[in-house]
C-alpha cells in the first residue's frame, strides 16, 4: 500500500488575493535513499480551492546514481483533500478508493474547461531525476484542463516513483507552481479575499 510523506511546508497555503493576475509559490523536499521507493507518494505543494493552475515546472537532483539509471517519476494530484486525513478505509479518497493515490480521473463535479473528465497527470514516466535538471508538463497535457478548478477544497500536489532508482542518491526535489483564482474569465469581485 502506498504511504504519503508530507512537506512539512503545508501547514502554509498561499495567501487568496482578490487582485487579478498570476501567484507563484515553489516547494520542496529532501528525499533520502530510504524514502526513494515506489510505495512513497511525497505531497508536495498545495493548489488553493478556487484557483485554476497556469503552468508548473519541476526541478531535481540527480536521485540515481547508477551508470545505468532506472528512475521514473509521475506527479499529478493526491486523492485526498488537504482539509481531511489521508485515503483509508475509513476515509475513502475522493477519485481512487481506500488507499493514498495519484488520481487519473478530475471528477465531473470540478470545473473542467474541456468539460468533463480528464487526466491529472501532469507528468508520466519522467527520467529528469536520471541526471537532474527541470522539467515541465507532457508535451500534450495543458495544466489548466487537465486540472480544472475545485471552488471548494485544496488540492495536494503530489509525485511518485513510477520506477525506483537502479542506486538511490539522496537530493532535493522541488516543483514551481504557477496558478490564478476563479474560473477563466471570470471578474475578480467575484473571488473571495480570504477563508
Amino acid at each position: 500500500m502506498a504511504v504519503n510523506v508530507r512537506n512539512s511546508f503545508l501547514a502554509t497555503k498561499p495567501v487568496k488575493n482578490p487582485m487579478p493576475g498570476v501567484r507563484a509559490d515553489f516547494q520542496q523536499m529532501y528525499l533520502t535513499t530510504a524514502q526513494l521507493v515506489t510505495t512513497n507518494i511525497f505531497v508536495l505543494a498545495m493548489l488553493p480551492a478556487m484557483c485554476r493552475l497556469a503552468a508548473l515546472r519541476v526541478e531535481t537532483d540527480q536521485l540515481d546514481s547508477n551508470g545505468t539509471p532506472l528512475i521514473t517519476f509521475n506527479l499529478g494530484l493526491l486523492n485526498t483533500y488537504n482539509s481531511v486525513g489521508d485515503a483509508s478505509a475509513g476515509n475513502v479518497g475522493w477519485d481512487t478508493g481506500t488507499s493514498p493515490a495519484i488520481v487519473t480521473t478530475v471528477p465531473a463535479g470540478i470545473y473542467n474547461v474541456t468539460g468533463g473528465k480528464a487526466t491529472t497527470l501532469l507528468i508520466s514516466a519522467n527520467a529528469t531525476a536520471k541526471t537532474g535538471g527541470w522539467c515541465g508538463p507532457d508535451a500534450t497535457t495543458q495544466p489548466a484542463n487537465a486540472w480544472g478548478v475545485d471552488m471548494k477544497n485544496d488540492r495536494l500536489v503530489a509525485m511518485q516513483l513510477q520506477a525506483a532508482p537502479a542506486t538511490a542518491q539522496a537530493g532535493y526535489f522541488g516543483i514551481h507552481l504557477m496558478f490564478d483564482y476563479g474560473l477563466p474569465g471570470s471578474p475578480a469581485s467575484q473571488i473571495p479575499a480570504s477563508d
